[in-house]
């Protein structure tokens, strides 16, 4: 473990685990990287060396593109497309659609989104995940729009996000202000949203603001590329999170999975106008 000090007070943060995965002898991805079938091993191997990695695919040659976070921590490929991607696409069918993915992170969903909508523009608040995000994307032949936005922060003039269909996942419960954030990038969705967050558990101390009932959950910050960017976030408690939802407009919110994870209580949610 690594320690940082945020506003002087020493935290343990996770960090990269020194030890690497092997880049031969993995299973054949599904998902067509072509321009990354085609590079020899040096080449591959400066790539994923090239990039702060954190997640990996599989080639159709069996080599690993990008890296894991530490053994405990994207340890395995990912599967592309996502079974939650798969699901928006049964539902909505993404076509035709404008999608606005929030937290595009390096790019696994994103290229997923990329192969199955009309249009795709990521966000995120690290410059890093924004490049990262890029380059896997081109190296499946796909070309999202991805901009480095500060979440928490107003959205800028120059950068239009508007969209038929969000894609929300792993990004809600890292914020400050997670009401105010929702209720500002809803705004931009026309048709449907898809949520994939951690919620407030049962049996801790729980307080309210911003008009929802709340767990206050202490994080790492800029440093750690699974965190929120400020001090700390809020957890909403489920039955509150849905409300909001209604309440910005959403008139059939589907709670379809409720999972229990290493971290806490995690749903998906499904919602429409």
């Amino acid at each position: 473990m690594l320690t940082r000090v945020y506003n002087g007070i020493k935290r343990r943060v996770s960090g990269p685990h020194d030890e690497r995965l092997p880049l031969h002898g993995h299973e054949p991805g599904a998902f067509d990287f072509p321009e990354v079938n085609r590079m020899s091993d040096e080449e591959l191997s400066r790539l994923n060396e090239l990039l702060p990695w954190s997640s990996w695919v599989v080639d159709a040659n069996g080599r690993r593109f990008g890296n894991r976070y530490t053994a405990n921590k994207r340890n395995n490929a990912e599967t592309i497309p996502d079974h939650r991607i798969t699901g928006l696409h049964q539902r909505y069918d993404l076509t035709d659609k404008s999608v606005l993915e929030i937290g595009c992170f390096e790019g696994n969903h994103t290229a997923a989104l990329c192969s199955l909508a009309e249009s795709v523009v990521g966000i995120d608040s690290r410059i890093e995940h924004v490049v990262k995000t890029l380059v896997r994307c081109s190296m499946a032949g796909l070309y999202p729009r991805v901009h480095c936005v500060d979440v928490e922060q107003e959205i800028p003039d120059a950068v239009d996000l508007t969209c038929d269909v969000m894609h929300h996942v792993g990004v809600l419960y890292h914020l400050e202000k997670p009401v105010e954030h929702l209720r500002r990038y809803t705004a931009l969705v026309g048709e449907a949203l898809m949520l994939d967050t951690h919620v407030a558990p049962e049996d801790v101390e729980i307080r309210q603001d911003e008009g929802v009932r709340y767990w206050h959950f202490d994080e790492h910050g800029r440093d750690n590329p699974f965190a929120g960017m400020y001090g700390h976030a809020k957890w909403i408690v489920l039955e509150d999170l849905v409300g909001l939802l209604k309440e910005l407009g959403f008139a059939d919110v589907d709670v379809a999975e409720q999972r229990a994870e290493r971290s806490g209580p995690r749903v998906l949610i499904y919602a429409n106008r």
